[in-house]
């Protein structure tokens, strides 16, 4: 039965399944269509994924998972899918609702996701960036030969692989582990993702050496020991005004971004801003009375004057240039430090243990955003 297409039976009890209208109706109730998220799952012999659902009648109704082919992958009632051999496959999911005439399970709707069990034929590092500036860091990560072939298909598998880094040249990129800020050291086993910070000038390479615990699970490709890939990372020294010996900084916004200035003279002093790019050239941003600064969808660099009149008499000018660029990458840092007697880094964190993870967004030098519009979406294979 469609809701768009006349009313609806006198009787109550009107069930629904797999049809094409935007909502579905089922035992008096109008619910989203039930979907399964995420809609492929990629992975290597023993890694898993967890699969999620989203729509369907609430709070969730009973729901059954099965697999296509079980000599490539199963799935368990936590909807846990697991790779066991090369190949493809779907995981079916059906609700089930209980009809209130009957005391019958009837099926409400159902979803299909996609399975591929595959095996790693090459690996690739995939850095947001390959020219950096001096002081700052950016993440690394491994995949397979195209980005869908993510850690998510091979972070957990078992027996696992382990990742090995390296550089050519020591002094100028340092290799940390992405939990490094809060004294908690991964083992190799989960290293598939990294940050490099740059120390000095110069360039290096990059370079990770992928390793099968057991070549005879059949993870790699032609049973494979190992895989490896290597970048070209340039550091690049940050501008700097020498003479006179001065700070020369800006602020940096995305586009369609805002925030409030705010001065050491706020509320002592009569603030005005002002926008000082002469009349043929379009601001990347606007700033009213009260400080808000505003950035449209242009990219480029503004001035800004912002002058304090003081109630005795005297003036005070500052000028600042703003950046308008786009977001490059995101990087996460965790805290807070964990400290040992010893000082040695953890392999885990405690039990029932609190973390808080940070996100910096960096442009395409590496430079952090003082704004920036982006809206944050994660996901876990667990």
């Amino acid at each position: 039965m469609s809701l768009q297409g006349g009313e609806a039976p006198a009787k109550a009890n009107v069930y629904v399944s797999d049809i094409q209208e935007p909502y579905v109706c089922v035992v008096d109730k109008v619910f989203p269509p039930f979907r399964l998220i995420p809609r492929k799952v990629m992975l290597i012999i023993g890694a898993m994924m967890q699969i999620t659902s989203d729509g369907g009648p609430q709070p969730q109704s009973n729901i059954l998972f099965s697999v296509s082919n079980e000599t490539v992958a199963v799935v368990n009632s936590a909807r846990l899918v697991r790779g066991l051999a090369f190949g493809n496959g779907t995981v079916s999911g059906v609700v089930q609702a209980v009809d209130a005439e009957t005391s019958k399970l009837v099926i409400v709707s159902q979803d299909l996701v996609e399975v591929e069990v595959l095996l790693l034929q090459a690996v690739r590092i995939r850095a947001p960036i390959t020219r950096m500036r001096t002081g700052t860091q950016m993440p690394v990560y491994i995949t397979g030969i195209t980005n869908s072939q993510n850690p998510f298909s091979f972070g957990n598998a078992v027996p696992g692989l382990t990742f090995h880094w390296s550089v050519t040249k020591r002094d100028i990129l340092d290799i940390r582990g992405r939990h490094q800020e809060a004294s908690h050291r991964l083992p190799s086993q989960y290293n598939f993702a990294m940050n490099v910070h740059g120390r000095v000038k110069g360039r290096t390479g990059l370079r990770v050496v992928v390793k099968a615990l057991d070549p005879a699970a059949g993870q790699l490709h032609g049973l494979a020991r190992e895989l490896t890939d290597e970048i070209q990372i340039q550091v690049l020294e940050k501008l700097l005004l020498l003479s006179p010996e001065i700070e020369a900084e800006q602020i940096l916004m995305s586009p369609n971004s805002f925030i409030k200035l705010q001065t050491n003279r706020d509320g002592a002093a009569s603030l005005s801003y002002r926008v000082l790019d002469g009349p043929e050239k379009v601001p990347v941003m606007h700033v009213d009375e009260k400080g808000c600064l505003t950035s449209g969808s242009v990219i480029g660099m503004s001035t800004i004057q912002v002058t304090a009149q003081e109630p005795f008499g005297a003036n005070q000018t500052i000028l600042f240039a703003v950046k308008v660029s786009p977001v490059s990458y995101l990087r996460l840092s965790m805290s807070p430090t964990l400290h040992t007697q010893n000082k040695e880094a953890l392999a885990a964190l405690p039990l029932g243990m609190t973390v808080t993870f940070t996100v910096h967004f960096r442009d395409n030098s590496g430079d952090s955003f003082h704004a920036h519009n982006s809206v944050l979406s994660f996901a876990t294979n667990r």
